[in-house]
């Protein structure tokens, strides 16, 4: 600094706190840095001001009642809101963005330019829990028998019938003017790969909206890159940006919640997971938050933070798949995609699983699938085979005989072992 001093300004930056330690250091810089600028933290209406301009910026518009619904939230909400200023402002229209794109994606767009507008629905606000309507009984039956219909997972079924039940009588009592106490959902869904953690996790976001439970239901998928940054401070924004897009629904961690308790001192993780635990209370009546893993890793995660096991009340274990199932599986693929299963066909399929279940590799239900997309793969070689060998005999088969030909899965379609293992 003494050297450049007059080719080089030295700007430093920071919380007046941290500045004044700074400086209580290193008593050579408070003579060298002669000039202090207190920069006063933005006031809710600033907030709202820049909040609109960035809306304006991206090409949208807010619809009745986000500016007053977004204004009561950053005057009622913790004082972080009100302290981060521009960079909170900033993360609540991304993630406002964000949640827009959750509500057009589920349901159908029939007015163009509903793709700009930004609803109250879309605020990364909590709604609160006697704000809340219970969906319609159809959303409820028709997410259920989404449930039922998932092959095995018997245990895992009871268990999210019990946690309906409850809800269904927690909601008996409020409306009767009772009082309920307070309670988390959230889950660990334990399982190794293919099992159906995140197809249940889906299935959970649509049961809690059609309790009323939660107020949207949508699912918010995060992995260990999506929270964890670099330095200091910024692991906490991302995180908090990823509870601010999943208020209403399920926050979910795919088969890697475990790597935010990993490292070597120097890491991020734990800062994250700090930051997941303050949500999970703060929005309780408003999120559920599910990690999925492997069964040992995940009680690992568990053990990395006291508040973690407190949160995270239930476990749910998913099973390896049997054969049995995993042909059932094989099935459910060929019959929505209106194939037939020729004679002898269902029991090629249960040889061929009962040979590779459990083994290394075994990854149930993405096993079904890879077995059943190298079935169409089989059975493509060979309907192209025969029509050449008709056609070079003469024999010219029209449409509808290709088409029904087409829709048959043969034996000869399906892998022995012996072929599946090399």
């Amino acid at each position: 600094m003494d050297s450049q001093a007059e080719d080089t300004v030295l700007i430093l930056a920071g919380k007046p706190g941290g500045g004044e330690r700074l400086l209580e250091a290193f008593p050579a810089l408070r003579t060298r840095l002669a000039t202090t600028v207190r920069l006063p933290s933005l006031t809710v209406d600033e907030q709202v001001t820049l909040f609109e301009r960035l809306v304006s910026t991206g090409e949208y518009k807010v619809d009745e009642g986000v500016t007053e619904r977004l204004r009561q939230h950053l005057k009622s909400g913790p004082a972080e809101l009100r302290e981060g200023g521009a960079r909170t402002v900033k993360r609540l229209y991304e993630a406002t963005v964000e949640r827009q794109a959750h509500r057009l994606a589920e349901g159908t767009l029939t007015d163009l330019r509903k793709l700009s507008l930004l609803t109250v629905e879309d605020l990364p606000v909590a709604v609160a829990a006697k704000a809340r309507t219970p969906g319609s009984d159809t959303a409820l039956t028709d997410a259920l028998g989404r449930l039922d219909s998932l092959v095995g997972l018997n245990d895992v079924k009871r268990a999210l019938r019990d946690l309906v039940d409850l809800a269904r009588v927690t909601r008996m009592r409020q409306s009767a003017g009772g009082s309920a106490p307070g309670r988390g959902h959230h889950l660990i869904l334990v399982g190794n790969p293919g099992t159906g953690k995140t197809t249940v996790a889906e299935l959970l976001g649509q049961i809690f909206a059609a309790l009323g439970v939660l107020s949207r239901g949508h699912v918010h998928t995060v992995t260990r890159r999506d929270l964890v940054a670099g330095y200091v401070g910024h692991t906490a924004q991302r995180t908090r940006a990823a509870v601010e897009a999943a208020l209403g629904g399920v926050l979910l961690f795919v088969d890697e919640a475990y790597a935010l308790s990993t490292g070597d001192g120097r890491d991020f993780g734990p800062e994250a997971v700090a930051e997941l635990i303050v949500a999970m209370e703060r929005h309780r009546d408003d999120l559920v938050v599910v990690a999925a893993g492997y069964p040992a890793p995940m009680a690992e995660f568990l053990d990395s933070n006291p508040g973690l096991r407190s949160r995270f009340t239930k476990t749910l274990t998913f099973s390896d798949m049997s054969a049995a199932e995993a042909t059932k599986v094989a099935e459910l693929f060929a019959a929505e995609a209106g194939l037939e299963l020729a004679d002898g066909t269902t029991e090629a399929l249960a040889t061929l699983f009962g040979q590779i279940a459990g083994r290394d590799g075994w990854a149930s239900a993405r096993t079904a699938r890879t077995v059943y997309e190298d079935v169409l793969v089989r059975q493509a070689r060979r309907l192209v085979g025969e029509l050449e060998v008709a056609e070079l005999l003469g024999e010219k088969l029209t449409d509808d005989q290709q088409s029904a030909l087409a829709r048959v899965i043969t034996p000869d379609d399906v892998p022995t072992p012996q072929e599946w293992s090399s």
